[in-house]
């Protein structure tokens, strides 16, 4: 378990404890120098969890937003900021312009409408490699019902698998 990440939890709709334990242990679980895509950078407790899940993890974080606060906490955390690229930018445009590299896990947790849920997961499942994980944050969120419709029928479409669930982040692997 990491201090810094787990520091940045406890917010609502923030990563709680549980989120950061999951997405270490799917970091964690990625095959040798992981790309993890992180869609909303927020406070930086997603960006912060991949990076500190393993020291050969490399984080690109997408946001809309300047993200000074995750770039910040990424900046201050040793050995990270080397495996760390931030985009201030659509992240559907972001990623239909990817042809880099295939990703081993994308993390989305940027717009919570309907259509940029949906329109994240579409967009960043074509740099999923086979058996890459996609996970969405704030899956039955009370205050966030779009975000449950949206992976519903992103898992319908796109026929991911499903891998785990812990409170109201939700995992698959993409078949």
């Amino acid at each position: 378990m990491t201090m810094k990440a787990i520091e940045r939890t406890g917010i609502d709709y923030y990563c709680q404890v549980s989120d950061v334990e999951l997405i270490q242990e799917i970091v964690r679980g990625l095959p040798n120098k992981p790309i993890c895509i992180n869609i909303g950078a927020g406070m930086g407790t997603s960006a912060l969890a991949m990076l500190e899940a393993r020291d050969d993890s490399v984080v690109v974080s997408i946001d809309i937003e300047d993200g000074a606060e995750e770039r910040e906490l990424v900046e201050a955390t040793e050995g990270a900021s080397s495996r760390y690229v931030f985009y201030q930018y659509e992240s559907q445009e972001i990623g239909q312009q990817w042809d880099a590299v295939t990703v081993d896990f994308v993390f989305v947790d940027g717009g919570h409408k309907y259509q940029e849920c949906y329109d994240d997961a579409v967009v960043w499942y074509k740099a999923l490699k086979p058996n890459g994980i996609m996970a969405f944050h704030d899956y039955e969120s009370p205050m966030l019902e779009a975000v449950k419709r949206a992976v519903d029928d992103v898992v319908k479409t796109l026929g991911l698998e499903f891998v785990v669930r812990k409170g109201t982040l939700i995992v698959f692997r993409k078949v």
